[in-house]
Parts: structure tokens; C-alpha cells; sequence
């Protein structure tokens, strides 16, 4: 086979996958809208406190602060020079490729899209990034679950080991390479992922863990005042299940998960007494405010011309922490 056929079979099976992703969130989304029954959904939808939806629309922009903010820090272990702007620019960039892809993976071309010299290196720190906020998630799901079976007192234990994993992040890596029996660092992915956070010290680490926490507590505070702003109230430990729902979404068989998340929000919420619909019309209008806006910002900066910039001063001081 030569590399012309291997090339347009990887291209047809990409384009398969697209069509089977799409029909299946036709299908996933048809059916909740069945369940959700559409005159519940839309008069949910009649209802919603306008002027509440701006205020999460400004929490939303407040909420990306911290996400660029993490952003810069990991991008300027890279480049010292790395400004707000670039930051701010790919970060949407980035978010407008990561709405169509499961767990927001096309985010991944978040470096690429902004430096051509440093793409291989960015991308991995993009990558790290989304290691840190997969494991925020984690952190907050395992935490709900510790609430609602009333073991909350474990939560200190549990934070202890994520900082301690944060900080440990290095030697991990060091030893799972040196026990890497099935070869698994010979991926690109994998070993240019290990070679990122290789680079960042203790404190870079913390300070993304950080802001990673503010980000999803925001995160969720944002679908809460969403499921609110349609009139019912629910006790606020309602939110102790939002993380599961996120967590869902790594699933990757729909667009951006939609369906499987507004379906886990479903299934998780009844025993609240959140109906279908609310359930369905809080966690599609939280991907569309959390992403879809976001995206369309992106689609817009795409369209403005590229600054060709200057060769970025690389840092001289990457000491372990």
C-alpha cells in the first residue's frame, strides 16, 4: 500500500466517523427532546429570567480569565515572551476546534494555531493543561460522591493526594516511564506529553492546579444559576452531581458531547425533582454559553490576519521544582 492510498483511507475513515458522530447526536438529542417532551422544553425556555442569562454570559467571560490565565503561565515556560493576547487569542481559537471534538480534544491545536516554531512544545503544554483540568474534575466528582454518601470527612485526604499527584507530577512520569513495559512513551503523544511536563516546575503546578479549581467551581456556579434562572429552585448540593456530568463527555460518540451530557444530567437529577426538560434545557444552554459562544469568538478571531512575530526568547531557567 503505498502512502497516497494509506492517506485517503485514513481520510475516508475520518469522514465516516464525522457522519456516524453527527447522525448519532441527531439521534441522542432527538430522542431527549422526545422524552423531555418540546412543549415542556420550549415553555421552560419562555419563562427563563433574561436578564439573569446576561449575567452569566459576564460570569462566563469572568470564568475564561482564570482558564487563559493557566494558559499563559504553561505557554511561557515555552516562550517567555508569550503575551495576554496570544493567550487570549488561541485560548478561543482553540475552544472554537474543541466544541465539535469529545472532552474538547480539538482544543490540543490550541499551540499550533498561534506558533509555528514552537507547535510540537505548545501543543504538549496544551496537553498538560488538559490533564490538570481532567484531573480537577475528578477531584470535584469524587468529592460529591464523598458528600452524598456522607463521608465528606475524606475530602481533606482527597485534596491532599491531588496536591501531592500536582506536585509529584514529574517523578510519576519518571517512574511510569521507567517501569513502560508495553512501550507506551514510544507514542508522539504520549512522549511529547511526558516532555512537557518535564519542563514545568513545582510552582507552575500548583499555580495551574489553582486556577484550575477557581475555573470549575465557576464552571458549575455558572449551570446552577442557569437551572435557576428558569424559575424552580434546588438545594445547592444539586451541584455535587454536575462534575459526574462533565466527566460523561469524555465519551467520544457524539459532537461535543452533546446528548450524552444533557441525557446524564437526566438521569443523575430526577431525584431531585429536576424534570427532563429543566434537566435538558440547564445543560444544553450551559454548552451553549460555555462553548458555543465562546466558539463563535474564536470562529470571529480566526478571521483576523496573523501577526508574523519574531523569534520568541525560549526560558533560559526551567528548574525542577
Amino acid at each position: 500500500m503505498t502512502a497516497s492510498d494509506s492517506s485517503k483511507q485514513t481520510t475516508l475513515r475520518t469522514r465516516l466517523i464525522n457522519i456516524a458522530k453527527i447522525g448519532l447526536t441527531v439521534v441522542a438529542v432527538g430522542y431527549l427532546v422526545y422524552v423531555a417532551k418540546p412543549d415542556q422544553i420550549l415553555a421552560y425556555l419562555r419563562v427563563m429570567d433574561k436578564r439573569l442569562l446576561i449575567g452569566i454570559l459576564v460570569l462566563k467571560f469572568i470564568t475564561d480569565i482564570f482558564k487563559i490565565w493557566k494558559w499563559l503561565i504553561l505557554a511561557r515556560v515555552e516562550e517567555a515572551d508569550f503575551s495576554y493576547w496570544k493567550a487570549f487569542k488561541s485560548f478561543y481559537m482553540g475552544i472554537a476546534l474543541a466544541v465539535i471534538t469529545p472532552f474538547a480534544i480539538g482544543e490540543l491545536g490550541r499551540g499550533a494555531l498561534i506558533s509555528q516554531e514552537h507547535k510540537a512544545e505548545l501543543s504538549g503544554l496544551v496537553m498538560l493543561d488538559k490533564v490538570f483540568d481532567l484531573a480537577t474534575v475528578a477531584l470535584f466528582s469524587f468529592s460529591g460522591l464523598l458528600v452524598l454518601n456522607g463521608k465528606s470527612g475524606l475530602i481533606v485526604l482527597l485534596i491532599a493526594a491531588y496536591l501531592t499527584g500536582m506536585i509529584l507530577i514529574q517523578h510519576l512520569v519518571r517512574l511510569v516511564e521507567k517501569l513502560d513495559f508495553i512501550g507506551i512513551f514510544k507514542l508522539k503523544i504520549v512522549n511529547r506529553l511526558a516532555a512537557s511536563i518535564r519542563q514545568v516546575s513545582a510552582r507552575i503546578v500548583l499555580q495551574s492546579a489553582l486556577l484550575s479549581v477557581v475555573y470549575f467551581s465557576l464552571f458549575y456556579l455558572q449551570a446552577y444559576l442557569i437551572m435557576l434562572s428558569y424559575g424552580e429552585s434546588f438545594p445547592l448540593d444539586v451541584v455535587l452531581y454536575f462534575p459526574l456530568i462533565t466527566l460523561s463527555t469524555i465519551i467520544p460518540i457524539t459532537i461535543g458531547g452533546v446528548g450524552i451530557r444533557e441525557g446524564t444530567a437526566i438521569l443523575l437529577l430526577r431525584q431531585y425533582g429536576v424534570s427532563e426538560a429543566l434537566a435538558f434545557n440547564t445543560f444544553f444552554m450551559h454548552f451553549v454559553i460555555a462553548n458555543v459562544v465562546a466558539g463563535l469568538l474564536g470562529a470571529i478571531l480566526f478571521l483576523t490576519p496573523q501577526k508574523k512575530s519574531s523569534s520568541p526568547q525560549t526560558v533560559v531557567d526551567r528548574k525542577q521544582g
